[in-house]
């Protein structure tokens, strides 16, 4: 009898998963920087600045305001650097400009250590609450999200703000 079973039995397992049919959509345009993390990207001998995203203004207008954010950054780092007090580091920093055209509002994200938020706020944030960021119409509200990455000229350079 063991014979028979073994002789009907197949050699290898039926598939018990039925045909089925991928159906997929069809794929977005590409666009002319679809490849590129970032905006734009700022360098320095400390560090970098990079615009992740930015809403309500003009490209250029945005470029420039990071390059001012930039050559401010640069500044406080060198004398940071001079006092042994600029570490090495990393943020995200949202400003939103409001309708009332007080400082742009803030918000920051930084790498671990009291020393990394130190250097972050008096050398991205406050420069950045301190400018403006302009409007593309009156209508809309300026903002800019932004990465940044810095370290003691002593380590090297930068390669890229963080992801």
């Amino acid at each position: 009898m063991f014979l028979f079973v073994a002789a009907c039995a197949s050699s290898s397992p039926k598939d018990v998963v039925p045909e089925s049919r991928d159906v997929r959509g069809e794929r977005e345009p590409a666009k002319a920087h679809q490849g590129d993390a970032y905006e734009y990207v700022a360098k320095r001998p400390h560090g970098m600045i990079a615009i992740a995203e930015s809403r309500g203004m003009a490209k250029t207008d945005a470029v420039a305001a990071v390059d001012e954010l930039a050559d401010r950054f640069e500044a406080c780092a060198v004398a940071l650097e001079s006092q042994g007090l600029l570490v090495e580091g990393a943020a995200r920093v949202v400003a939103e400009q409001d309708a009332t055209w007080s400082a742009p509002a803030a918000s920051m994200k930084t790498a671990p250590g009291g020393a990394v938020a130190q250097n972050a706020l008096l050398c991205i944030v406050a420069p950045l609450r301190a400018s403006r960021l302009p409007a593309e119409n009156a209508k809309n509200r300026a903002g800019l999200a932004l990465e940044a990455a810095w370290q003691p000229t002593g380590l090297g350079s930068v390669s890229e703000p963080p992801k």
